[in-house]
């Protein structure tokens, strides 16, 4: 063998066929091992076998080529060449390039061959074939993989800006759609208009396509909303003739979540999730657009949700992180499948990203579509150096290097500190054991005014992250008919709902417990440790859920006064003393002898104070707290979120974050204001000067 038939040889003995990506990169998100095919046993028949090593790449048809065969049509050569092109469209394709033996899947094939994109040139916008890329393997190997999967509806995938993502899930559909009869392509996106230019993308790469990959269609001059493969229409009866057709059609709806709702889909693809209206949730878009996809149980059909993660905080970042969480493979249902049916991919942005090294002039990507991950990892980081604030914030999620950069939220005017909040959020997200249990607080044996006691349940009302040890709970002393707390080192604070709400976002019951200091507990300094949001069916359940709360950690309680129905149920019961007063008002005496309980969040000063004392306790004991990445204690994510997210001129959504910050405000002590009936010479010595002599009296 010469010395190019010998690196081909080379290539073709280190071909493995299980391949997993994060040993290559290894901040990528992907929870399965690839499968790829056995590669021929005659080596020197795959394509470019025995070429120099800079010829070694995807081998794409010329246009010229393309035409000629077209004119050829009928011929046996023409036979022939459409059939084989069938097969690696089905099959894929293997291929030596540069050093290495590659497999593209059938669709990838298909794509790189035939799908011509826009691309810039010189300046000027042309459209040609899309190169080989490393990262868009391994999204169309992930495609394949998730269609294979019996369990899986599909991907979300996020990625960074302008990585192709809309390109390959566009062929994606188009493939798909045009290989099985009765098919229905449905694209979606942040907003109509934005679902009809995802559309018009599409349009001018199926027109250039070769006659063998479009199938008969309707013959519209102008396709705008829906591209039909289905017979054109005729003049006349006399004149129409029936030949085989797909009856399979492309097109695009609004945002709206019930857009598709009752409709048959065997490809959606939602574009931008994460840029979405803030009015529109893409968790409930989603449990509607898969119901499209399925017959019973059986899956029929298949997505792709992707976004970008530019702006998202503007926009849906939350959703899309929720969405995100829901497809975690590890994290399975009875029925197999993940709780959003899809499966999860992230790719960072080193990985695929284009351009060249300011600096050295080094390519990201080589000629061979290979990423320089060290360059392009280094460049990334050297940019992160070089930012602060929002600025660095911002970049990060339009250019995230691992997964916890896509939901970083700039501060752009938000109330509290993002930065220490994205830091405690991704701290809890790493823990190796979450402190945090769900379970419920009941009556033992089912009789009230007894002892509170805890049990794990996944169905349950709170979440706990630290409990008081037995002699610290269920302690109280009763005074004039009414129980009080005999313990100080909790507090907890309860944004109430009131009966006559109606039952819509925002209008949940909410309450937190602090723990100040315990000595059982020297890590937790003012921390965050039960957590309660739920809507009970009547509020007098949820009343109870608040005195048993209070009562299992021995707590002083705080609440909204302005829903007086939980503070008037605690004196009912025979918790009044557990209702604390308005620990910042200055008439704190005055009313608490006249039983003026709770807290007013309707006043401004009061709801000032709330905000002004909830940034100050996260700038103290929230986020990093030294060089070795230690944190506060707050392992409640949900509660950042609700911090991430907080309006000060529209409180009703965030719940959690009003009933911490009443949290917050129950363990400041109390300004009392003292009558002074003393003058400051009353604490001044006295003399009498009678006499020669000056004796003090």
């Amino acid at each position: 063998m010469n010395k190019n038939e010998l690196e081909c040889k080379s290539a073709y003995d280190n071909f493995k066929c299980e391949y997993n990506v994060r040993d290559t990169v290894t901040d990528a998100v992907w929870d399965f091992v690839f499968t790829r095919p056995e590669p021929p046993k005659n080596y020197k028949s795959i394509e470019n076998w025995g070429l120099p090593k800079s010829e070694r790449k995807f081998p794409v048809y010329s246009q010229k080529f393309i035409r000629e065969m077209e004119s050829k049509e009928g011929s046996q050569e023409y036979v022939e060449f459409v059939a084989n092109e069938w097969k690696r469209r089905y099959e894929g394709l293997f291929f030596y390039n540069g050093d290495n033996l590659e497999y593209v899947t059938g669709h990838h094939y298909a794509t790189l061959q035939y799908w011509l994109i826009t691309v810039e040139d010189d300046g000027r916008n042309v459209r040609t074939n899309p190169n080989f890329r490393d990262s868009q393997r391994d999204l169309f190997y992930a495609i394949e993989f998730t269609k294979k999967d019996k369990f899986c509806m599909g991907l979300i995938y996020l990625s960074f800006r302008r990585s192709g993502k809309t390109a390959a899930s566009i062929a994606a559909g188009y493939w798909d759609t045009t290989e099985n009869e009765e098919s229905v392509f449905a694209i979606q996106s942040k907003t109509e208009d934005d679902a009809s230019k995802v559309f018009r993308k599409l349009i001018p790469s199926w027109q250039r396509l070769p006659k063998w990959f479009k199938p008969l269609d309707t013959g519209e001059t102008t396709v705008t909303k829906k591209l039909r493969f289905a017979e054109a229409k005729k003049k006349s009866v006399e004149e129409k003739e029936y030949r085989e057709v797909l009856n399979s059609e492309i097109y695009y709806v609004n945002a709206k979540e019930e857009a598709l709702d009752g409709e048959y889909c065997s490809f959606i693809f939602g574009d931008e999730i994460g840029k979405t209206a803030k009015n529109i949730d893409i968790n409930e878009r989603w449990n509607i657009n898969r119901e499209c996809l399925v017959s019973g149980n059986n899956i029929v059909g298949y997505s792709i949700q992707t976004t970008t993660v530019e702006d998202m905080e503007k926009y849906s970042s939350d959703k899309t992180m929720r969405l995100w969480e829901r497809s975690n493979p590890n994290e399975r249902k009875p029925n197999g499948r993940t709780d959003s049916g899809l499966f999860r991919l992230f790719f960072p942005a080193y990985y695929g990203y284009e351009g060249t090294h300011p600096k050295t002039g080094e390519p990201f990507v080589d000629e061979w579509g290979y990423s320089n991950i060290v360059t392009t990892r280094n460049f990334i980081i050297d940019n992160y150096n070089s930012l602060n604030g929002d600025d660095l914030l911002s970049y990060r999620r339009k250019y995230p290097i691992k997964i916890d950069d896509c939901f970083t939220v700039a501060d752009a005017g938000n109330t509290y500190n993002q930065k220490k909040l994205y830091e405690q959020f991704m701290y809890n997200k790493n823990l190796p054991i979450d402190p945090v249990v769900r379970g419920t607080f009941y009556w033992k044996d089912g009789i009230k005014d007894t002892q509170v006691v805890f049990k794990p349940d996944e169905t349950g009302r709170w979440l706990v992250a630290w409990m008081p040890p037995e002699e610290d709970r269920n302690r109280f002393e009763v005074r004039n008919g009414q129980k009080f707390p005999t313990r100080e080192f909790c507090k907890t604070g309860c944004d109430p709902f009131s009966h006559r709400q109606t039952y819509e976002a925002g209008s949940m019951g909410a309450a937190m417990t602090l723990l100040e200091s315990h000595h059982t507990a020297p890590k937790i300094k003012m921390g965050f440790v039960c957590m309660y949001v739920s809507r009970p069916n009547h509020p007098h359940e949820f009343y109870e859920d608040m005195i048993m709360q209070a009562v299992f950690y021995s707590s002083p309680f705080l609440a909204e006064s302005n829903k007086y129905g939980v503070l008037d149920h605690f004196h009912k019961r025979g918790y009044d003393g557990y209702s604390m007063y308005n620990p910042l008002d200055p008439d704190y005496m005055k009313k608490w002898s006249k039983g003026f309980r709770g807290i007013a969040m309707t006043h401004t000063d009061n709801r000032e104070a709330l905000m002004n004392m909830t940034q100050a306790y996260i700038m103290d004991y929230v986020g990093s707290k030294d060089e070795f990445g230690n944190c506060g204690f707050m392992p409640f994510n949900e509660v950042i979120r609700d911090w991430q997210k907080f309006e000060p001129d529209n409180w009703t959504p965030f719940d959690l974050a009003v009933a911490s910050g009443i949290t917050i405000i129950a363990t400041k002590k109390p300004k009392i204001q003292v009558e002074v009936r003393y003058q400051a010479s009353d604490w001044l010595p006295k003399f009498n000067n009678d006499g020669n002599l000056s004796r003090r009296m």
